[in-house]
């Protein structure tokens, strides 16, 4: 499972739901299968949620996105102009942006708000996207060494963090963060307002936390609205924990027992504690409290900006904080009354998937080839040239007259405006392919 501000997506036995706000879709309610087609007869193994896109790691090695590409090519296209393309169906994305290198062989996939990263089986690293800041600068994590051999990245708007294999953490972009652990890192998550916290192999004290502090997401007892923290400290009083989770103004982390604390920024229950406001230190998670995990054990908590979800090995998931966006996926309209616990709602997030499994419409064949109009020779060989900028005609199907009015008149091709807009209609479902 992964989520971000405004959407959510989880898997489950190969299955693709999503639910919130991921613009051309409107608002999700409840975990909806995605359009799983373009994968053919590869699985999905793993999610990851920007703020307005999806990437999904296939078992080939490949990667797929979903959403929308803004100017930064978030999906990898090469768009040249400046507006964004959006469709609810998977494309495969490529590398750096270009359009026209595919991802291979990636092993783990990580999105920020609006760039994202790919790491391949050698551990080198190949990233694409908004590259303000300088945050894409990566080729020295080529895999050669220890210390270009990328073992986890975290991702914020401004940020890439990159742990390398022997445990020395760089951050890349707005500020300069380094950091050399005496312990092996075993997970770094970020959020999109650039602080971030790990998790350490040691005893105690085993969680650190970096970056923003303007609403004591840290945990330090104390707020630095202007400046990032460069020295990673420990959340006050935090015991071990397991797993951690952070959304853009608060942290949560799940302790040995399962049980859960946050702190950070309160509104709306976003921190299941028994009152509201901003916690600078670590507190306990009572909206959770309600919960039968049974025989059942946490394995995944994520935050986003005004819910935090977990994520229980039995593929139960619960939310608390608020529905906006529809990310408690609960079919209700936006609410805040209180529950007893902040402000909270504590959701209980359906995961069956339809029997028979969802619809996947076939992905279209290139070697395909239908009639055209006889005036078509022009448009076909524009086609042509458009294809491996879009990678798939899919996004095109059944897309409405603004899309393929702004992208084909705009795009870099063969034709006018007015012939590029009849390829890009009749191509998709007739011409040459």
């Amino acid at each position: 499972m992964d989520s971000n501000n405004y959407h959510a997506c989880n898997l489950v036995d190969g299955f693709i739901q999503c639910w919130g706000h991921l613009y051309s879709q409107g608002v999700l309610r409840t975990p909806t299968p995605i359009n799983q087609g373009p994968f053919n007869d590869a699985k999905p193994i793993q999610v990851t949620t920007g703020s307005i896109f999806q990437l999904f790691l296939l078992d080939n090695g490949k990667v797929y996105g979903r959403g929308r590409n803004s100017i930064y090519g978030d999906l990898g296209l090469s768009v040249a102009f400046d507006t964004s393309v959006d469709d609810p169906i998977p494309i495969e994305v490529s590398a750096s942006g270009g359009g026209t290198e595919e991802l291979s062989n990636v092993v783990d996939v990580v999105a920020g708000e609006s760039h994202s990263c790919a790491i391949h089986d050698d551990r080198s690293m190949t990233c694409w996207g908004d590259d303000r800041y300088g945050k894409l600068s990566v080729a020295k994590f080529d895999g050669t060494t220890d210390r270009k051999k990328v073992k986890k990245v975290g991702m914020g708007t401004h940020l890439t963090c990159v742990v390398s294999y022997d445990n020395y953490m760089e951050c890349i972009g707005i500020t300069t963060l380094t950091y050399a652990s005496s312990y092996d890192v075993l997970s770094i998550q970020m959020s999109n307002w650039d602080h971030g916290c790990m998790v350490l192999d040691k005893s105690d004290s085993n969680v650190l936390c970096f970056g923003r502090n303007s609403h004591g997401q840290l945990g330090i007892g104390y707020v630095s609205p202007y400046e990032h923290m460069l020295n990673p400290r420990h959340p006050s009083g935090l015991p071990h924990a397991k797993l951690v989770g952070v959304g853009p103004h608060h942290s949560c982390v799940v302790l040995d027992d399962d049980s859960q604390k946050c702190w950070g920024r309160g509104l709306k229950g976003v921190l299941g504690s028994a009152t509201s406001g901003d916690k600078l230190t670590p507190v306990d998670v009572v909206a959770a409290n309600a919960i039968d995990f049974g025989d059942a054990s946490v394995i995944g908590i994520y935050a986003s900006i005004w819910t935090t979800n977990l994520h229980l090995s039995d593929n139960r998931m619960y939310s608390w904080g608020t529905n906006e966006n529809g990310l408690l996926a609960v079919n209700m309209a936006n609410a805040f009354e209180s529950t007893g616990y902040g402000g909270a709602q504590l959701a209980h997030l359906s995961t069956t998937l339809p029997t028979p499994a969802p619809s996947m419409a076939p992905s279209m064949s290139p070697s395909v080839t239908k009639t055209c109009p006889p005036d078509a020779n022009d448009k076909a060989k524009f086609f042509i040239e458009l294809k491996p900028k879009v990678k798939s005609c899919n996004w095109l199907k059944d897309a409405g007259t603004w899309k393929i009015n702004r992208y084909c008149s705009m795009t870099e091709g063969y034709g006018s405006a007015q012939p590029a807009r009849e390829v890009c209609t009749g191509t998709c479902n007739s011409c040459v392919m």
